[in-house]
């Protein structure tokens, strides 16, 4: 009989309220409320064992209705390892990203994977490495695209010196016919 102990652990989980009170009497200036939960640019985090994930929600409503609704999700699995000389890690997630502007008449859906990782051998010389691939479906208007991006990213850091290289192929599948190719 073994036991297991499962340790589950969050961040950045954050509540937010704002409301605009404009005093310009202009035809755009209304009333507005926003709520959310955690930021595009500060992602809650949630963790069970090596599995990960996180995301955010977020909602903008005007005196007329809603204005802006953005909900991302994010899962996969992270790993870590420290022997002493030398620590690493290695990440993979898949992710979802939502966003809908009725005042833009914009929407957008993104689609992603991410893999990451990362070797620090005595703190002289650290690797990393980074695959991210996208797809993203964007309508503006009466027009739409499909596109798709890859981007592969690499680190090396050696005491005082750092050199990045990344590529990245991009794809479009789809769009309007005036767009440019």
């Amino acid at each position: 009989h073994l036991p297991l102990e499962v340790l589950i652990s969050g961040q950045n989980v954050a509540l937010g309220a704002a409301l605009c009170l404009p005093f310009g009497g202009g035809p755009s200036d209304r009333m507005r409320v926003r709520f959310n939960l955690s930021e595009r640019y500060d992602p809650f985090q949630l963790a069970v064992m090596i599995f990960a994930g996180g995301g955010f929600f977020a909602i903008s409503l005007g005196a007329d209705g809603m204005e802006v609704l953005e909900i991302a999700l994010e899962f996969g699995a992270a790993f870590e390892l420290n022997i002493g000389v030398a620590s690493g890690g290695v990440s993979a997630m898949a992710g979802i990203y939502f966003r809908i502007d009725v005042v833009a008449d914009e929407l957008q859906f993104d689609a992603y994977l991410r893999i990451n990782g990362h070797l620090s051998v005595l703190g002289i010389i650290t690797i990393s490495i980074e695959f991210y691939m996208v797809l993203s479906y964007k309508e503006e208007g009466d027009r739409s695209k499909l596109l798709g991006r890859a981007t592969v990213t690499v680190k090396v850091e050696v005491l005082f010196f750092s050199a990045t290289v990344s590529m990245t192929v991009e794809r479009k599948f789809s769009g309007s016919a005036d767009d440019p190719t």
